[in-house]
């Protein structure tokens, strides 16, 4: 025959050291998420948040800069399609034209697009953002100018620790 089960409530039947041990450590977290005044989930939720979005933390570059072409490039943290835009004018309102190409690891989630069409002798902004798949990332903004149609002289500056010190 087995013993019949305690029918008292658990107040009557006394703390066990389990019980006890369970309580304080519940109550420590909730005092520890307090003293964050208020904004626990918000600050615990926030890496959680970023990364839910693609990113590009090695910024965005350009460069082989022709009179009607530029080539522009950046590297997401995960597989995803690199968008691209340029426009005449910082804030994008009227863009001149947007190409886009997958990244992922046959490409080392690095992304190269080939901006035709451009216009010459112009300076020119561009935004990249990555979209893997419904999460935009956020956009990153470059400036180019495009060269000249016709031949101009051109200056070179150059700089740099030649004595290696530093």
């Amino acid at each position: 025959m087995s013993p019949s089960p305690d029918r008292r409530p658990p107040a009557a039947r006394g703390l066990s050291r389990r019980h006890l041990l369970q309580g304080a450590v519940v109550l420590g977290a909730g005092a520890g998420l307090g003293a964050l005044g208020g904004t626990a989930p918000a600050a615990l939720g926030a890496p959680a948040l970023l990364r839910s979005r693609p990113e590009a933390r090695w910024g965005v570059q350009s460069g082989d800069v022709r009179a009607r072409s530029a080539v522009v490039w950046s590297k997401a943290d995960r597989p995803a399609r690199m968008l691209v835009e340029v426009a005449a004018t910082e804030d994008f309102r009227r863009p001149r034209g947007h190409w886009s190409v997958d990244v992922g690891p046959d490409t080392d989630h690095t992304g190269q697009v080939r901006l035709e069409g451009l216009p010459a002798g112009t300076e020119l902004f561009y935004r990249v953002r990555f979209d893997d798949g419904g999460r935009l990332g956020e956009a990153l903004v470059g400036r180019l100018r495009t060269a000249p149609r016709d031949r101009r002289d051109v200056s070179f500056a150059w700089s740099g620790d030649v004595a290696g010190q530093g």
